[in-house]
């Protein structure tokens, strides 16, 4: 059994959807107390890589020869104080040489809700593969403040913090560029920050592991019935934290997340052309995020635990959940 397997997963966009909130009248604002959205432009060219916002999983691309460019909203993951973008970088095979002409481009970008066609970068991770730095093409560290535009100062309220560059030692030739920054945004501190720190399941025994399963597979059944049976109200208490969070980090409505969520496993659980794809504990190894305080359960195939296969076999429709634990409980968190 393997237990170990490379992570390959999107964290699920959210689209908020919400009037806008005013403050009191006349009052000047920055970007960041005027419902900031952060997002995460990623721009990649013939590299694998993979990106990680706090610990958590925004892309994995190990295509060594294709070309992207992406737009993720992060608002969910990003906390009032420091926060810390990952990037790693892996070359075509281990020991080989990274792809001179690769790139990829990381831009943290945030722009008001009520005015995104204007939007500011407060730090970017730049990799070229054919320069002796690889990443001396980044924005600079030092403190900034933001209204109409982002300006250095020395009592800024954004900090941006030198890039730190390690070795991955279990791919050999394997870089990844680290840089934290630290940013006062208007979110509570969303419940992941604050759970218990997982196990590790790689040091444990077959049965060990296959109880550890079975204890988180059991919420995912949860969701697994529900779709079988059509009846999604038993899925309200299962869900609460990630639709709550959800709709406060995208300034939604309250019951927005959850209207989207139920109404796309309502569409799909009638789709007659969709066929429910059968869930134990013998199918899916348990993922571990980096910041070892989310988990999922995975198919040996790298796709979500719950998944619906089209008849035609013609690919699948999967749902991403990923939970969190506290105190021995389980928590669907994202």
């Amino acid at each position: 059994m393997i237990k170990k397997i490379v992570l390959l997963s999107l964290l699920f966009s959210a689209t908020a959807l919400a009037n806008n909130k005013t403050h009191a009248e006349g009052k000047k604002m920055n970007i960041l107390e005027n419902q900031p959205v952060f997002t995460l432009q990623v721009d990649s060219y013939a590299i694998k890589h993979d990106i990680n916002i706090n610990g958590v999983s925004i892309l994995r691309d190990y295509d060594e020869d294709g070309q992207s460019s992406t737009n993720f909203p992060i608002n969910h993951l990003i906390r009032s104080g420091k926060n810390k973008i990952e990037l790693g970088i892996l070359p075509a095979k281990p020991k080989e040489e990274i792809n001179q002409n690769s790139s990829i481009s990381i831009q943290l970008n945030v722009h008001a809700k009520n005015n995104p066609d204007i939007k500011h970068t407060l730090s970017t991770i730049i990799f070229k593969g054919g320069l002796e730095n690889y990443i001396g093409s980044s924005s600079l560290s030092g403190k900034y403040n933001i209204n109409q535009k982002l300006t250095t100062a020395d009592d800024g309220i954004i900090t941006v913090e030198d890039i730190i560059t390690e070795k991955i030692h279990d791919y050999e030739g394997a870089l990844k560029f680290s840089r934290y920054i630290q940013i006062p945004a208007p979110f509570p501190l969303w419940g992941f920050f604050e759970s218990d720190e997982l196990p590790d399941y790689d040091s444990m025994t077959d049965d060990e592991y296959y109880n550890e399963i079975q204890n988180l597979l059991d919420e995912y059944l949860i969701i697994q019935t529900a779709i079988s049976n059509k009846n999604f109200d038993a899925l309200s208490n299962l869900v609460s934290e990630r639709n709550h969070e959800l709709d406060t980090a995208f300034y939604a409505p309250t019951g927005t997340a959850h209207n989207n969520l139920i109404s796309s496993l309502k569409d799909a659980s009638e789709d007659n052309t969709l066929e429910l794809v059968g869930l134990k504990k013998t199918y899916v190894n348990i993922i571990v995020e980096e910041n070892n305080k989310i988990a999922g359960l995975y198919r040996e195939n790298n796709t979500p635990a719950i998944a619906l296969r089209f008849k035609s076999g013609n690919g699948t429709q999967s749902y991403d959940f990923k939970f969190r634990r506290k105190n021995k409980k389980w928590i669907l968190t994202r």
